[in-house]
């Protein structure tokens, strides 16, 4: 099953449509970002064969420079994607997408080889390789949204903090 209900929050088993649906949305937003320099990467959970997740597609646009990632994020404002502000920092513009009241894909507009960039793709690479911290990840998102009474906010908030605490230190010793 691929989208989650606006005022939801689950996990599910990994499926194999997350990368058909990757690739699909890829090809719509080339054809936006016709004009830019870009490289577009699946990452997050659903990018992570046989790991539950929310069932959401996280796709990173790595911009050439910032005024491509300026650019991108004017482009895809008016193509139809609503601008995340609480998620977006500085480096990284937040995007998601919603049909059918459901969010199906969260972009991340960032500087490609930026430190947002290698951070999202080092993870993705760590926990693609690493079956323990891949297994302690999926627990630790069980565990969060048992906790947080379908309060995104709060969820991202407690997610990104044991991201930041649990593995980004690991990934530079991986």
């Amino acid at each position: 099953m691929i989208g989650e209900p606006i005022d939801t929050l689950f996990l599910t088993n990994f499926d194999d449509n997350y990368s058909k649906a990757f690739k699909v949305e890829k090809g719509y937003l080339k054809n936006i970002l016709c004009n830019h320099k870009y490289v577009i990467d699946h990452i997050g959970s659903t990018a992570i064969k046989d790991i539950r997740s929310r069932p959401i597609i996280d796709i990173a646009i790595g911009a050439g420079n910032v005024y491509d990632q300026i650019n991108i994020k004017d482009k895809l404002t008016l193509s139809g994607y609503t601008y995340d502000n609480e998620r977006s920092t500085l480096d990284c513009f937040c995007f998601y997408r919603v049909i059918d009241k459901k969010i199906y894909f969260m972009i991340y507009v960032m500087v490609f080889n930026s430190p947002s960039w290698n951070l999202a793709i080092n993870m993705r690479n760590y926990l693609i390789n690493n079956a323990k911290a891949k297994t302690r990840y999926e627990n630790a998102k069980a565990d969060l949204l048992n906790g947080v009474n379908n309060d995104k906010a709060t969820y991202d908030k407690l997610k990104k903090e044991y991201i930041k605490k649990e593995i980004y230190p690991r990934i530079f010793l991986y």
